[in-house]
């Protein structure tokens, strides 16, 4: 949505930014993906390690985890 609004409402000017931006360049496009997909992964685990806990200790360690 950012990308379109500082285009000027261009859709197409947007694409073809993100385009030129993400495709074309694979290797920054990968070292970023990494963490990312780490960060996605780390925080799914959590979440359903805290599925996990009775309702008292949820609490608890949610609040932490915060």
């Amino acid at each position: 949505m950012l990308i379109i609004i500082q285009m000027k409402g261009s859709v197409g000017q947007a694409l073809k930014l993100i385009y030129d931006q993400v495709i074309t360049r694979p290797y920054d496009t990968f070292l970023l993906a990494i963490p990312s997909s780490l960060y996605v992964l780390q925080d799914n685990l959590i979440i359903f390690a805290l599925s996990c806990l009775d309702a008292g200790t949820y609490q608890v360690v949610f609040f932490y985890t915060l």
